[in-house]
């Protein structure tokens, strides 16, 4: 039965993080009108600058904001191809989400890196609070991020700048 509890509470974890890559995929395609999936590249991108660095010894909270980063220069990427080299929008995110793929091997320098004994953002966090880091606690970290990100979407679509872009 534990084995259960801990498949789903994992399932969960990770369903709630691949929530992020859903609402980047629906901003660009409903609220943009562009076809991007340089999201499928960009957030393992993320993931890979993240856990390197980490794995280096950097601070999991610079590390974050360099793989933040590095999926703005993503996607920035996706869009140069598009407006200045003239590719379909389309086609600019399939290449920008295959050449993402080599280019996330090339930053971990192998296939894998864990990060199951190096200090995260969760790991951080819950000790900042005094609390023992647990998948519970992840989930529910990663369902108040969600309320806050959807909060601060839902209010920009309503600025102005917000609604000159729908």
């Amino acid at each position: 039965m534990d084995y259960v509890i801990n498949l789903l509470s994992v399932s969960l974890y990770e369903g709630l993080a691949y929530g992020f890559v859903t609402l980047g995929v629906y901003i660009t395609f409903r609220v943009l009108a562009f076809p991007d999936l340089t999201v499928d590249g960009s957030f393992p991108l993320g993931g890979a600058v993240a856990a390197t660095l980490i794995v280096s010894g950097v601070n999991p909270w610079l590390a974050t904001l360099v793989a933040f980063i590095a999926g703005i220069c993503a996607g920035l990427a996706t869009s140069l191809l598009n407006t200045k080299l003239r590719i379909n929008a389309l086609l600019a995110g399939i290449l920008m989400m295959v050449s993402l793929y080599s280019i996330n091997l090339a930053i971990m320098g192998r296939s894998n890196v864990s990060v199951l004994r190096e200090a995260t953002v969760f790991k951080q966090t819950a000790r900042l609070f005094g609390i023992e880091p647990t998948t519970t606690l992840s989930i529910i970290f990663m369902v108040v991020l969600a309320i806050v990100i959807l909060g601060i979407l839902n209010w920009f679509l309503r600025t102005e700048i917000g609604l000159a872009l729908r």
